[in-house]
């Protein structure tokens, strides 16, 4: 009886996740089932990003928690796999951005796309939705991953690792998605994650390969509750976002976008 039930929600699952899947794109591509002329409320247009926004970063993060449970030097082609494709998914309803650096990244050079009260939602749901892919990978494989700084290499060698390769992944998505002479491309997914897959393989042994300040937070979050695990270091994957946004906003307004993410994750 106890394996016949099993066998059932093996069956039962895969049609619970499409089932799931075709109301989540109902609500994430709302324009497309209204007549031609009516467009979707403001506010219905900034829930559909903001639902694609979780829905590409909790998809991103729960590859990273749960690829160590394969057991091999894939994990790098795994997460870079994903994030082209949830970049390929997405871009279309919120830009696909999954990661608070890229998110300002085209908030300071194309306002246009970005407005700043966009760029708060983005990355508070982008910081929660990383929170939730971390809790269900460790429920799923009981695994706790995070990004820190590796021995032998020290905090400033970490550091410089991920301001390298965070620079390269956001210079990326400025130039393949966001300027007049790439417009209408067809590689730009291919080019965000393999970039990110160049750069996992290159610095991971390093600092822990993040390059996206959600990532690091929604890992060392759930690390935090579930082990003794040592978080002092996130900062290491902030930094780079910080001072930039300072320069935009103020440090009151640097203050209280990180109190916001503080509460909301």
């Amino acid at each position: 009886m106890v394996v016949c039930l099993l066998r059932l929600c093996l069956q039962v699952a895969p049609l619970a996740g499409g089932i799931v899947a075709a109301l989540l794109f109902r609500l994430t591509n709302d324009d497309s089932f209204r007549d031609e002329g009516d467009h979707a409320s403001r506010w219905m247009q900034t829930l559909s990003k903001c639902l694609m926004e979780f829905i590409g970063t909790f998809y991103l993060v729960l590859t990273i928690s749960l690829t160590p449970l394969a057991g091999s030097n894939f994990g790098p082609i795994a997460i870079g796999l994903t994030l082209m494709a949830m970049v390929f998914a997405g871009g279309h309803v919120s830009g696909a951005l999954y990661n608070p650096a890229v998110t300002l990244g085209i908030f300071l050079h194309r306002k246009d796309l970005l407005r700043l009260d966009g760029f708060l939602y983005f990355v508070v749901v982008q910081c929660a939705a990383a929170t939730a892919a971390a809790a269900a990978g460790h429920g799923l494989g009981h695994q706790l991953v995070y990004p820190f700084p590796m021995a032998p290499y020290s905090v400033g060698q970490s550091f410089a690792a991920e301001a390298v390769f965070t620079m390269a992944l956001v210079t990326v998505v400025l130039n393949v998605a966001t300027t007049k002479g790439n417009d209408g491309n067809y590689f730009f997914g291919l080019a965000i994650g393999f970039t990110v897959l160049a750069g996992a393989a290159t610095v991971s042994p390093i600092s822990g390969a993040a390059f996206n300040p959600a990532v690091a937070t929604g890992l060392s979050i759930v690390a935090a509750i579930h082990s003794d695990a040592n978080v002092q270091y996130l900062w290491v994957y902030w930094v780079r976002v910080l001072p930039r946004l300072r320069a935009h906003v103020g440090w009151v307004g640097t203050v209280m976008l990180t109190s916001i993410v503080l509460l909301v994750v």
